[in-house]
């Protein structure tokens, strides 16, 4: 009698210990989040390039991973892109008492339908597999495929600053040669260029202070014609506003000069390892539709 009660208490322990864990597994299920940090993309295409998006998860082993599970695409409001070649790599991106969070980043070609150039606004990342639909906010995409040429410059770096307590790109200091004239436009993903406050041969440090502007890095564009390209040391500092503020870390310029169109390739104007925490205030939580 005794081994039967026994046998029937240990039956019941087990039951209650697989529901216990069953019930922690499925919690952890429903409280994994998703988010991403929107930013501003542009590239300058070749075949070769990849772009590259980052997807932070406080999952470790998260389903998006698993390249042959899933599908993966960009969508805005007209159109949808499927990316092709897709690799994932994931990295632990910080630790706290309240939660983990790790980085995944997806590579893939860049998107590619026409010889014409590419502008894409407010895009969602998109990815589909048999357990649910992730819908994440990316940002603006631009890709330039039409024939531009090379410019020619000695130097190039950005100028950031803290801006609702985040570190923001806003201005790009560039050195130009004698042989260029007159600015008509300037392309820096799709942020505005202030010409009213373009200055010549002003080395400023790569940090700003915002009070130190003396322009307003978020408001609407304002109208312009041109401007002269004759700074004595060949030195420019271009400012940049936003409609609406976006990261930006890396990526390809185009200017109008001269009657003719000029790129600046693909270009890293901030090095730091961009981490969740940081962007706080930009950061969206992606929206899951489990199946």
């Amino acid at each position: 009698m005794k081994k039967i009660i026994g046998v029937l208490c240990f039956s019941l322990f087990t039951l209650f210990l697989t529901i216990l864990i069953m019930a922690k597994t499925k919690n952890v299920t429903e409280t994994v989040k998703y988010y991403t940090i929107p930013r501003m993309y542009a590239y300058h295409y070749t075949e070769d390039k990849k772009m590259k998006f980052e997807i932070f998860v406080n999952d470790e082993n998260s389903l998006i991973a698993y390249g042959n599970e899933n599908s993966y695409s960009i969508k805005d409001k007209l159109k949808t892109f499927t990316l092709t070649d897709v690799e994932i790599q994931k990295q632990l991106d910080f630790q706290s008492k309240e939660e983990i969070i790790y980085k995944y980043s997806i590579t893939s070609n860049l998107l590619s339908l026409s010889d014409e150039d590419l502008y894409l606004k407010d895009c969602k990342l998109e990815i589909k597999n048999q357990s649910f639909h992730l819908s994440l906010e990316l940002g603006d995409i631009s890709v330039y495929r039409k024939h531009y040429d090379s410019l020619q410059f000695t130097d190039v770096y950005g100028n950031y600053a803290y801006i609702e307590e985040e570190l923001h790109l806003i201005g790009i200091t560039l050195q130009l040669p004698k042989t260029y004239h007159i600015l008509y436009e300037i392309k820096i993903g799709q942020a505005n260029c202030l010409f009213d406050h373009i200055e010549k041969d002003m080395l400023y440090d790569s940090q700003r202070n915002v009070i130190d502007l003396g322009y307003d890095p978020i408001g609407m564009p304002v109208d312009h014609t041109s401007y002269v390209l004759d700074a004595k040391y060949g030195y420019y500092y271009f400012p940049i506003t936003y409609e609406e503020l976006k990261l930006i870390t890396e990526l390809a310029i185009v200017l109008y000069i001269d009657g003719n169109i000029y790129y600046i390739d693909d270009f890293l104007y901030l090095a730091n390892e961009i981490s969740l925490k940081e962007y706080s205030n930009t950061k969206v939580e992606g929206v899951v539709v489990y199946a």
